[in-house]
């Protein structure tokens, strides 16, 4: 099952996300992504059970800028037409994640983000928290979660820089290939600068079967 993942549109980019070192601050970050109030990306999705063609679509909700970092609430479909309402976080150099599972609701009171997130890192509170993306990302780069609470680990692992993919929206340089390993399986995913996720493939480590989801 996937974790995460995005625009079928021209994007302009500007030279410092394309820069080597990759986005800085909030603001390069989010144009990075290509994540912005209202932003919407439509996923050809490819069921690794049925082999059957879905649709997913995801779209943002709300950003908010705080002193700490960046907000973004993001709406996701799923297995079965599920909609999953999914939190990141900016804070340079990282992206976080608060997955659906955590039933945490931090929205506009900055203190709770800050609390949240020092309690993660700080081990009192169970990871439902990602390590999204650490930048820059730079060939061979290594992070990750390891969770003391019986949880699941997970790590990435920068596998390409300036790659190209091609996908059904079209054909996209430039990008990044992240692996994710957890305990269960392995993903990879493809982010393009002004766009984000263009392209992710999961492997089931049992039957190795794999699940595909592209614009």
């Amino acid at each position: 099952m996937f974790r995460r993942a995005s625009i079928i549109f021209i994007v302009i980019i500007s030279a410092s996300v394309l820069a080597a070192d990759g986005p800085r601050t909030d603001t390069e970050i989010l144009e990075f992504m290509g994540w912005h109030e209202g932003a919407v990306w439509n996923y050809e999705f490819r069921n690794r059970m049925t082999g059957e063609k879905e649709t997913r679509v995801w779209k943002i909700k709300w950003i908010r800028n705080f002193k700490l970092g960046t907000a973004v609430k993001m709406d996701k479909q799923e297995t079965y037409g599920e909609i999953y309402e999914y939190t990141y976080f900016i804070v340079p150099p990282y992206i976080y994640k608060i997955s659906p599972l955590s039933y945490v609701e931090l929205d506009d009171n900055e203190q709770e983000w800050i609390n949240y997130i020092e309690a993660v890192r700080h081990r009192a509170f169970p990871y439902y928290l990602d390590y999204e993306l650490f930048f820059p990302l730079l060939r061979g780069k290594i992070w990750g979660n390891d969770s003391p609470y019986g949880g699941e680990s997970a790590y990435y692992e920068v596998d390409g820089v300036n790659k190209m993919v091609k996908v059904p929206a079209g054909l996209f340089r430039n990008c990044a290939v992240v692996r994710l390993q957890y305990e269960d399986g392995a993903e990879k995913s493809w982010y393009c600068p002004g766009v984000g996720v263009v392209k992710m493939v999961s492997i089931d480590p049992v039957d190795g079967k794999t699940e595909s989801m592209a614009l």
